[in-house]
């Protein structure tokens, strides 16, 4: 790809000369019905191996995918970084990346300040943003009236019943919060459907700390691997 074609695929994308200063490890949080396994998680494995950083990517179904329960799995990712030695890079993907400003936002600033930076990949803020809402009022209405409703389990191609605590604890947790003491690096794509970019874009305009770079992408953002991992190695470089 020319450079000139390149550049358009990112608002915002700038170049960085300044030394590298790495992390000491990465954490990766995947999306809501993906796992350890998925493709992006796969990218950034490759990726932080190849500069000898610790990654981890942990599976967030817990207890399982069926039994979903928000709260349990906050607790797991932070004890995951409170038991983390020096600085973590964290990334979330999507429902991932709405755990992790729940998680970041809870710790004490003693454990924050040990997160270098976060990453967020088309993160699903609002998961009643009325543009793409996963809790919709007509799904959240059939869901509690049947206990439960399917949902995409991209690991194994089918949908599988969800049980309707996942509404009750997403409802006590509410809208992600905003997280201004964490240097935030936001990517997502215009053409993505299932969570649509004025997400992100309403979150930077109220968060000083946080940039976005939009990509002509859906919403796996796999379009061009290369792109993120160009924007870790901004970050990487700062």
């Amino acid at each position: 790809m020319k450079d000139g074609k390149q550049k358009d695929l990112f608002k915002g994308m700038s170049s960085n000369e300044t030394p590298a200063q790495y992390p000491t490890q990465a954490l990766y949080l995947h999306g809501l019905g993906s796992g350890p396994q998925s493709s992006k998680a796969q990218i950034f494995s490759e990726y932080f191996r190849e500069r000898d950083i610790p990654f981890s990517a942990p599976d967030l179904n817990v207890p399982s995918f069926a039994k979903l329960s928000p709260h349990r799995i906050l607790a797991l990712i932070a004890d995951l970084l409170e038991q983390s030695q020096g600085t973590t890079m964290v990334l979330g993907a999507s429902f991932g990346g709405y755990l992790a400003l729940h998680t970041l936002g809870k710790l004490p600033h003693s454990l924050r300040r040990r997160i270098s930076a976060l990453v967020l990949l088309a993160p699903a803020i609002d998961p009643w943003q009325k543009e793409g809402a996963l809790l919709t009022s007509e799904r959240t209405s059939e869901w509690r009236e049947r206990g439960m409703y399917p949902l995409l389990d991209y690991r194994k191609s089918q949908s599988v019943p969800v049980h309707y605590q996942l509404v009750r604890e997403l409802e006590e947790l509410g809208i992600a919060p905003t997280v201004t003491d964490i240097t935030t690096t936001i990517i997502h794509g215009t053409l993505d459907e299932i969570v649509p970019v004025q997400g992100s874009r309403k979150y930077v305009e109220k968060n000083p700390s946080a940039k976005l770079f939009e990509v002509r992408d859906d919403h796996s953002l796999l379009r061009y691997p290369h792109l993120l991992k160009g924007q870790v190695d901004l970050i990487l470089r700062t």
